[in-house]
């Protein structure tokens, strides 16, 4: 059999841009954006109708993936029983589901990091006002960037910011195995970390 020329599975499990911007202007515009939703499923394209995506939240829930009461993630919950829980999907999707869980963990953690830059900037400006309130200008031009960042699309974001949050990437190394009589292995390593 030849292989298609088509996209490569994993690409099609993987949000697209348009997926991850829709998801986040979505998101953007409910009262608690940062909280998935029983909608959030559909319109990043997991699941194919509403009531797939509602289903989708409620599984997510039973599991302990996400909480009802807040917006926390929890991926390390995602065990082999995850394919199971999620089985009304097609492998593809719930292949998608996971990717889509991990975007918006990292979307959360992005948010968090801003937010504490915005608390720290803020006290730092009350107590200069506190102490005859004087230089405050500059730091109240970076809460307007950070304003400006978190209202920031995916698509939008450049590269020099996000290749900052890139994780290291994986390489196959050659190592030599004392048992393996001189033979070598490959093992799998962290090339930007020099292991």
């Amino acid at each position: 059999m030849v292989p298609s020329p088509g996209k490569d599975r994993t690409e099609l499990s993987d949000l697209s841009k348009e997926e991850h911007d829709n998801l986040f202007r979505y998101q953007a515009a409910l009262s608690n954006p940062k909280k998935l939703n029983e909608h959030s499923f559909y319109i990043a394209h997991v699941t194919r109708d509403p009531r797939h995506s509602r289903k989708t939240l409620e599984s997510l829930y039973k599991s302990g993936i996400l909480c009802e009461d807040s917006c926390d993630i929890h991926t390390e919950r995602i065990t082999k029983e995850f394919f199971s829980q999620h089985s009304r999907l097609p492998v593809l999707m719930q292949k998608k589901l996971v990717n889509m869980l991990f975007t918006w963990e990292e979307e959360l953690m992005r948010f968090r990091m801003l937010e504490e830059e915005m608390t720290e900037i803020e006290t730092v400006m009350d107590e200069e006002r506190r102490h005859g309130g004087g230089n405050v200008g500059h730091l109240e031009k970076r809460l307007e960037v950070i304003e400006g960042l978190m209202g920031l699309r995916p698509s939008q974001r450049g590269e020099t910011v996000t290749a900052a949050d890139d994780l290291p990437d994986y390489s196959a190394e050659v190592v030599p195995s004392p048992a393996l009589t001189g033979r070598q292995r490959p093992r799998r390593g962290y090339s930007s970390v020099g292991f």
